[in-house]
């Protein structure tokens, strides 16, 4: 297996990633003389089927058979999550205060 400097590989990534895409050629990486990394080609691992994809009444339902289902619990948690979120976009929506018709006298 090939070595290379790292600087050399900072002067040369196109090319050195030519080779690893095109020829499938693999590199160790070295720095100061001692192998630090290895750069090759990535193990192809086929992509799931959109059949196999969570819709989230099922992972709500997962998250139920995870706490024993403890709904009230859990709809506490969501709730809170959901006025705080809330909270948070009702603040960015108000307009600020305008100091020219604020009135600051008591």
């Amino acid at each position: 297996m090939p070595t290379i400097n790292v600087r050399h590989l900072q002067s040369k990534i196109g090319q050195v990633l030519g080779q690893v895409e095109h020829a499938g050629e693999t590199f160790i990486i070295t720095n100061s003389g001692r192998p630090v990394a290895q750069l090759g080609p990535l193990q192809e691992t086929p992509m799931p089927p959109a059949s196999n994809s969570v819709t989230a009444r099922e992972l709500l339902t997962a998250y139920l058979n995870v706490f024993h289902g403890d709904r009230k619990r859990i709809r506490r948690q969501l709730r809170a999550e959901i006025d705080q979120r809330l909270t948070a976009l009702d603040l960015l929506d108000e307009e600020p205060a305008n100091p020219a018709t604020t009135n600051t006298t008591t």
